[in-house]
């Protein structure tokens, strides 16, 4: 029997037993939340965590170098919306892998320059063209304007991922359903280059936890990327 386990985004997931698929666990948040009809588009460079990192176990390295593009929209002062697309540009398998998320942000001013932000996501990833994983992410994070130009942002947050709700046969024979979690750190830096070019840096430490195949693993993965942020155009005027 051919035994599945799979994951994803910005979560944790377990794929087949032979290949591994990525996901992206970092939060990729703004510098400072946007505005009722602002625009935000990034680009980043990351590591990608494998959903089985022991099959690289004699590589000694347990993520694929990604790249990944996000769009975020500010549907109010409060709330925004981001869609994410990630992908192994590094080739480690002989297979195109991906995997794309939607994510709702929200958040709490504490001051004129600290907030609360609430981060909610779902994901998928995909190997080919084959979509073999979802998961869920949610994270809570503190963010604070240390001056005009830099942002500090850090929190912590879970992530659930799954192939099938099914029970299936893992490879010690054992009836279980083919999902896995995580717990992540995150600590970013962002540098405002000008009021609309951004420069941003994020560590997201994760514990992977395939609990389908009783495995764990600490995975790290760190990120750059560059955002452009714009307001659209309020035809009513």
């Amino acid at each position: 029997m051919r035994i599945q386990i799979l994951g994803l985004l910005s979560m944790v997931f377990v794929s087949s037993c032979t290949s591994s698929l990525i996901y992206s666990p970092t939060a990729g948040v703004p510098d400072k939340p946007l505005a009722q009809g602002e625009v935000v588009a990034a680009a980043q460079l990351e590591m990608l965590p494998e959903t089985r990192p022991e099959g690289f176990s004699n590589t000694g390295r347990y993520t694929a170098a990604g790249s990944s593009i996000q769009l975020g929209y500010g549907f109010s002062n409060r709330f925004s919306l981001f869609a994410r697309g990630s992908a192994d540009i590094e080739g480690k398998l002989d297979a195109f892998r991906a995997c794309y998320s939607l994510s709702g942000l929200y958040h709490w001013n504490l001051s004129q320059r600290s907030r609360i932000l609430w981060l909610n996501r779902a994901g998928m990833s995909l190997n080919d063209n084959s979509v073999n994983g979802y998961g869920l992410q949610s994270m809570g994070l503190w963010q604070r304007e240390l001056s005009p130009k830099w942002t500090f942002t850090a929190g912590s947050g879970i992530i659930w991922g799954f192939y099938a709700l099914e029970k299936q046969i893992n490879s010690k024979l054992e009836s279980r359903i083919p999902m896995g979690w995580g717990i992540g750190l995150h600590t970013a830096i962002a540098y405002r280059l000008t009021p609309q070019w951004v420069i941003q840096g994020e560590f997201a430490p994760i514990w992977q936890f395939d609990t389908f195949e009783h495995r764990d693993k600490l995975l790290f993965s760190p990120m750059v990327g560059l955002s452009y942020r714009f307001k659209t155009i309020n035809r009513n005027k």
